[in-house]
């Protein structure tokens, strides 16, 4: 009899955002670590140059600044990330090459030194304000004396907390769609990026927390600006976020003055980073690439519906690697997992947005749920467009670069779309999502350990 109750008491537990939060807690004070601590340095997708980009708010340059001539655009960063990205850089792309003791010792023992003028372009346009926990992190290695591998370490570990805290805080105030929260933020991807050196954990985790709070539909004035705010800071780290910035637009019971303000601030906030980076970081061959495939497109506006079928196609052909990088392709797209891991996720992710069908309806109406779900479009279109007005060959007809961890900090707004239909009978699909991240952490730390080290 009491271990019904005791049953039955933890199933009630599953149906409560604020246990799922502690939950999540729990699931990241064991993986984040675990992850910091056995991925080899600037493993990570693009770790390197974000952990450059850190290094220089470190040192309180927080604008990045295009070098002379049109050739990259960086700055000044410590010569001991770049000797510490020597020793490990021939891990990426050879996923049978493994670190060794001396891969271990030589970068143990490089200390920091000096700063020199780098470049780093795929991060230089990025702001500030994300970096500060790597930034701490590197500014505190230096100041302890430690070696440049435990700075980045230390760095991989803070930005973690601060993710993970983040993250909680949407979960728990995410009230009926808690599980869709908890199920994206315990994904590999998800937690692989939270214990990297990037600005991509504190993003996702702030883009959870705008969808949380603006799921709550009937905001506060400060649950509102906490939104919009969240929202600004994600959306200048990822522009593509930006259609977002129009949903005060068609949550009820909003003044005109505050949908205005709330609207125009984010959108401010972006547009005014993008302008700033784009006359003082942003380097000229990239900008010379934006404005001609822009040209092209004007021009041949048949290409979108072209791109469009070209994307679907290349997604059958490679069997869907974008949503395999969604879930987890770890390290630089090398580290793969179980493809079974991807149909049970697969199934789980459905069982979460099932978990999570309101009570009530979200948006009152249907014009509403339709307006929500065409910002959600919007974004996912964003992210192509965006890919392939920088990095694809102009006047092409695919659109190359895009990742499926791209989409992590737009999958959160999924709550703002979902139907009312609540199911009656959800206890086993709650204690399968709560306890899946289980699977999902030991499977990760077995494929990082398969990956990097020989067995």
């Amino acid at each position: 009899m009491r271990i019904k109750v005791a049953i039955h008491d933890m199933v009630g537990l599953c149906r409560r955002p604020w246990f799922l939060a502690g939950l999540f807690c729990v699931y990241a004070a064991v993986a984040i670590p675990s992850i910091a601590l056995l991925m080899p340095p600037f493993q990570a997708a693009d770790e390197m140059g974000h952990a450059q980009r850190a290094n220089e708010i470190s040192h309180g340059e927080l604008l990045a600044t295009r070098f002379a001539g049109p050739l990259s655009s960086g700055g000044r960063t410590d010569i001991g990330l770049t000797h510490l990205w020597t020793v490990f850089a021939g891990l990426p792309f050879q996923p049978g090459t493994k670190v060794t003791k001396s891969m271990k010792k030589q970068g143990a023992a490089i200390a920091w030194g000096v700063s020199r003028p780098d470049s780093f372009v795929n991060t230089a346009i990025y702001p500030p304000l994300l970096y500060i926990p790597a930034a701490i992190g590197q500014g505190t290695g230096r100041l302890l004396h430690l070696s440049v591998l435990h700075g980045v370490v230390l760095s991989r570990l803070l930005d973690g907390v601060v993710s993970t805290g983040i993250a909680a805080l949407a979960i728990g105030l995410a009230g009926d769609v808690a599980p869709l929260l908890f199920t994206l933020l315990c994904l590999p991807m998800s937690l692989a990026l939270f214990a990297a050196v990037t600005q991509d954990g504190p993003m996702i985790a702030l883009s959870a927390l705008a969808a949380a709070l603006f799921a709550r539909i009937r905001l506060t004035g400060a649950g509102l600006a906490a939104g919009s705010t969240a929202l600004a800071l994600a959306a200048m780290a990822r522009p593509a976020l930006l259609p977002f910035c129009l949903l005060p637009w068609i949550l009820p019971e909003l003044s005109l003055a505050v949908r205005v303000v709330s609207t125009v601030l984010p959108i401010a906030s972006v547009l005014g980073w993008t302008a700033l980076t784009g006359r003082i970081t942003l380097y000229t061959p990239l900008a010379d690439q934006v404005a001609a495939q822009t040209h092209a497109l004007l021009l041949h506006p048949h290409l979108v519906p072209v791109l469009v079928w070209t994307t679907i196609q290349n997604q059958w052909l490679r069997h869907f690697d974008l949503f395999r990088t969604f879930v987890g392709v770890l390290g630089w797209l090398d580290t793969p997992l179980p493809m079974p891991y991807y149909a049970a996720t697969a199934v789980m992710l459905l069982l979460a947005v099932l978990a999570s069908l309101p009570d009530h309806q979200k948006l009152d109406g249907v014009v509403r749920g339709l307006a929500a779900a065409i910002l959600l479009l919007g974004a996912i279109g964003a992210v192509f467009l965006l890919e392939y007005l920088s990095w694809s060959p102009v006047g092409g007809r695919v659109v190359d670069g895009v990742q499926g961890r791209y989409f992590l900090p737009i999958m959160p707004f999924l709550a703002l779309v979902l139907p009312r239909r609540r199911l009656r009978s959800l206890t086993w699909m709650r204690v399968a999502l709560c306890l899946y991240p289980l699977l999902s952490i030991t499977i990760t730390i077995r494929a990082i350990l398969w990956r990097y080290y020989p067995s």
